[in-house]
């Protein structure tokens, strides 16, 4: 009967341990973020606390102050504004505290970052002294370091407690790379190159402003060297660097960190100070969502599609220009008219893939008597401006000019990067929209992989729609705000473009300084008054913002709509890049680690990461053999073309009640989402909505403006693209 009993409780046992291990399976996830929880090495642990800062201290606001010394000093420190501590010694202190680190969150996480702070001082080849929110740490890259700079790899490792597990947890992001020059300052000086220039030093192994190094720093210029800048890149007459291209970017980045935590972050003495899991955080499947069925679908003329060069191709332009006369000519020096000609050849398919004319359901011709043919190619703007002085635009044809730049983007001399914004904003005086390109890449083999995107920006220039949001219209007015900031004279402005439906359709841009928040909300007033012209029930404003919004930002909005007696909800939907510093979701089942698209995830309190590409879920149709399978897999294979980092979206309301229902919080994403695919200068996915990307294209080239002057043609006019 023992025996029996015995057989009995170990056949239990094994039963139970098999059901864990299957219930184990069918929650299995392959979707990971880059946290690693952890545990309180000390839960609770002794610090000191000084009135005056010395030495190695940190400073800590009130807000920072640990729970156990508010209560026993709250009636001194009321009257303190600052206090300091070295997070080690007690000694000399005016003030101690045994500190529970599970009960003062905001003090815990200074504690921390100066814990991983200190650590990689000794450990990284560079860090960045500000730990009180996070740590940026630099590791030279041996093989992309030259004899002009060396090359760093950067990461920020930031404590966060709770915000995705109930545990602490420590986000590792990849940061991309930097460039320290091998020249040092006072050889740079010596050479006659502006301070101005200088930004971000390297000083004795640590990152520092120029503007906040030591005071005795002068006395060793030979020990500080700058990294590398545009403005500096411009002094020393090297081009700026091409942006690289989105390649394996997703898989690229887990490797990255991947790497970091293997070789550094896994070493036990760092794991002695943060007891970290060892292993990326695996989210639970219920956690991870997906925007709504169809939300990447775009509607075309004849039909649907979800790849914009496709639809365009099987389907044509959703809308076409208008009825017309449509009329091109071109702007170029007198050595590349050839170059002109081929151009012109390609958009009629005598080179390429693409007439313009089939492809875009646009019936246009070239007027050979407008084309502005320059000589001098150093200054070419004085011949343009008096070629188009001299010349009448028949205001009955709408007009194209195809600038074939001799310069491009990338170009080392400012003055002739320049160019590209003036003659554009000439063009705009005589309503001229404008395409501009380099001349050398028409000749370059691959230029009839770019003409699609040439074709499509010219279309929504001359008034069509190639593609839009195949949605339900609701009664919204949708306000996008995006901001470009110029590092030459560190002022940021801002861009704003408003749409009157929710199927992506724009009606007016402007731009202006960012801190002129009057002109911001009375340029939104304005638009909520031309949308009830025409649509008397507006159920909501909905803001895209390029950031977080503060209430001192959102306060005039407010006012503004209450001296309209408009009572209705604001919503704002504040959508980051999320390139750095912050969570990424990777999907380990996948090759190059990107989830599938619409893919999204809470992050905390109304905030989420958002996947935004052209990853879509394969679905196989039950008539479909294996060849056709194949066929399937290879083509949406091939559609997927860039990898973009998802992008983080923050949620703010006037009425709390939106952010609390789950169904309406999922229609807000699914609008960034769909947004995103309203991209008109190319038809690669982009990973932010056009609501924030246009106006930070229009804020970018404000600035480049003479007068800061847009033209009314160039508020409602896709000229930026």
């Amino acid at each position: 009967m023992y025996h029996y009993l015995l057989l009995y409780l170990l056949f239990t046992f094994l039963c139970l341990n098999l059901w864990n291990l299957n219930l184990d399976i069918m929650v299995k996830s392959s979707h990971q973020v880059n946290l690693l929880t952890f545990t309180h090495p000390e839960p609770v642990k002794l610090f000191g606390f000084k009135t005056i800062k010395l030495n190695g201290a940190s400073p800590l606001r009130k807000g920072e102050y640990p729970k156990e010394l508010w209560e026993a000093h709250r009636k001194e420190l009321q009257e303190t504004g600052c206090l300091y501590t070295d997070f080690e010694s007690t000694q000399n202190c005016k003030y101690t505290a045994e500190v529970d680190l599970t009960q003062s969150l905001h003090f815990a996480k200074h504690y921390y970052n100066y814990q991983i702070y200190s650590y990689f001082k000794n450990v990284a080849d560079l860090v960045f002294p500000n730990f009180v929110r996070q740590t940026e740490i630099w590791f030279q890259d041996q093989q992309q370091s030259t004899d002009e700079y060396r090359q760093y790899n950067k990461f920020t490792l930031t404590v966060q407690l709770a915000l995705i597990t109930n545990q602490p947890e420590l986000v590792v992001a990849y940061n991309g790379t930097s460039r320290v020059l091998n020249r040092n300052v006072l050889e740079l000086v010596s050479d006659n190159v502006d301070t101005r220039c200088f930004n971000w030093m390297v000083y004795r192994g640590e990152l520092i402003r120029y503007e906040d190094l030591p005071a005795d720093a002068n006395n060793w210029l030979s020990e500080i060297y700058p990294v590398l800048n545009s403005d500096l890149a411009d002094a020393l007459h090297w081009p700026p660097s091409k942006p690289q291209r989105n390649g394996k970017k997703y898989r690229f980045y887990f490797e990255q960190i991947d790497q970091l935590l293997k070789n550094i972050l896994n070493r036990e003495d760092f794991r002695a100070l943060i007891p970290h899991s060892g292993v990326w955080y695996t989210v639970k499947e219920e956690d991870v969502r997906i925007t709504s069925n169809g939300s990447n679908l775009l509607k075309f003329g004849t039909g649907y599609e979800t790849d914009p060069y496709e639809g365009l191709k099987k389907f044509k332009p959703c809308i076409p220009v208008p009825p017309g006369h449509y009329k091109f000519f071109f702007i170029c020096h007198e050595s590349d008219q050839e170059t002109a000609n081929t151009f012109h050849k390609y958009s009629q398919r005598r080179l390429g893939f693409i007439n313009f004319s089939e492809f875009l359901s646009l019936p246009v011709t070239y007027d050979k008597d407008k084309h502005v043919i320059f000589r001098d190619l150093e200054n070419p703007l004085p011949e343009i401006k008096e070629k188009l002085e001299n010349t009448e635009f028949d205001p009955g044809i709408k007009w194209l000019a195809i600038y074939i730049s001799p310069y491009n983007k990338y170009d080392p001399d400012p003055v002739k990067r320049n160019l590209y914004y003036q003659v554009k904003h000439v063009l705009l005086k005589y309503r001229v929209t404008s395409q501009v390109i380099f001349n050398k890449n028409i000749l370059d083999e691959s230029f009839k992989f770019s003409v699609a995107n040439i074709a499509i920006a010219v279309l929504a220039k001359l008034g069509g729609i190639p593609w839009r949001l195949d949605r339900e219209i609701s009664s919204e007015l949708i306000v996008g705000i995006g901001a470009f900031k110029t590092k030459k004279y560190n002022i940021r402005y801002l861009g704003s473009t408003f749409c009157f439906a929710n199927d992506g359709t724009f009606q007016r841009f402007d731009s202006f300084p960012a801190e002129d928040l009057l002109s911001l909300a009375g340029s939104i007033r304005e638009a909520v008054i031309n949308y009830r012209n025409t649509n008397r029930e507006a159920e909501r404003l909905v803001i895209h913002f390029y950031k977080r919004m503060s209430n001192k930002e959102i306060a005039p909005i407010i006012r503004q709509l209450r001296s309209l007696q408009l009572d209705i909800p604001v919503v704002i939907v504040s959508v980051n890049k999320n390139e750095s510093e912050d969570l990424i979701l990777f999907d380990t089942d996948y090759e190059n680690k990107m989830p599938l698209s619409g893919t999204y995830l809470a992050i905390g309190r109304d905030s989420y990461i958002l996947c935004n590409n052209c990853r879509y879920p394969f679905v196989a149709d039950e008539t479909d053999d294996e060849l056709t399978l194949e066929a399937k897999k290879s083509e949406l294979k091939k559609r997927l073309k860039s990898y973009p980092l998802p992008v983080k979206v923050h949620l703010q309301s006037t009425d709390e009640t939106i952010l609390e229902d789950p169904e309406k919080v999922k229609e807000l994403i699914d609008q960034v989402y769909q947004f995103s695919r309203m991209y008109w200068e190319s038809v690669s996915q982009q990973n932010l909505p056009v609501t924030v990307k246009y106006p930070a294209m229009i804020a970018e080239m404000f600035p480049h403006l003479p007068g800061n002057d847009l033209w009314d043609f160039g508020k409602t006019n896709l000229w930026i693209l």
